[in-house]
Order: structure tokens, then C-alpha cells, then sequence
């Protein structure tokens, strides 16, 4: 093999390098989402069932879950099908998340509608609580 077929060979084989990381660390970042899948799963179908219990018991007013879900991004046509995963997933995930603060934060209006002494961020519906020195 010669200087030059040995430059193109190092070529390709760098290119296969970079492909075969991409792909390698784009399958870790795919097993790693959809594993992720699990603990949302598990979190939804709790919260699902807290507030039916918790709201039922309490007569406090129950939210609609599908409220809090957006899943339609994957039908765009220009997403290839690993992104129209990572759109379903996020979508579903970013619903999770949100039905289940707005569960919390709806029992915490009716059970415990105190200001803390801190305003920690993300906290906005407790502006209208009662103010701590009325309870100390």
C-alpha cells in the first residue's frame, strides 16, 4: 500500500469512526430515553390513582389528564423515525410531569395553603395562600 492509499484508507476509517460513535452513542441516548419510559409510566398511573383517592376523599375537584398532554409533533412528515420517538416520548413525558404538579398542586390549595418562608421557584400558585404569620 502506498502513501496515498494509506491517507484514503485513514480517511474512511475515521469517517467509520465518527459514524459508528454517532450511531453508538445515538443508540445509548435512545435506550436511555426509552428506558425512561418506565418511571413515567409509573408516575402517571401513582398520580392517576392519588387523586381519585386523595381528591375522592377530600371532595376536592378532580383535573382532566388529557389537559396536560400534547402528543402530535411525531406526525410531522420531515422527522425520521427515531425523532418522531423522541417527539412521542417528550410529549408524553412533559404531560406526566405536568398533570402530576398540577395534582400536587391543587392538594396542596386545599390541604395546606400556607406561604412558605422561601419563594422557591416554580412555586407561583402559592401567591395567593395565607401568609405564615397568621398560623405562628
Amino acid at each position: 500500500m502506498n502513501k496515498a492509499d494509506r491517507h484514503i484508507h485513514v480517511v474512511v476509517q475515521d469517517d467509520l469512526v465518527y459514524y459508528s460513535n454517532s450511531f453508538v452513542l445515538s443508540l445509548i441516548a435512545a435506550l436511555y430515553t426509552s428506558f425512561g419510559i418506565i418511571p413515567m409510566a409509573i408516575i402517571d398511573v401513582y398520580t392517576v390513582i392519588f387523586q381519585y383517592v386523595y381528591f375522592g376523599i377530600h371532595k376536592i375537584p378532580k383535573l382532566y389528564r388529557s389537559d396536560y398532554f400534547a402528543v402530535d409533533r411525531h406526525k410531522l412528515k420531515n422527522l425520521n423515525f427515531t425523532q418522531k420517538l423522541s417527539c412521542i416520548y417528550c410529549g408524553y413525558a412533559n404531560g406526566v410531569a405536568a398533570f402530576a404538579k398540577a395534582v400536587v398542586e391543587r392538594m396542596e390549595q386545599y390541604s395546606c395553603a400556607i406561604k412558605h418562608l422561601s419563594e422557591p421557584k416554580g412555586q407561583n400558585h402559592q401567591s395567593k395562600f395565607y401568609e405564615r404569620k397568621e398560623f405562628e
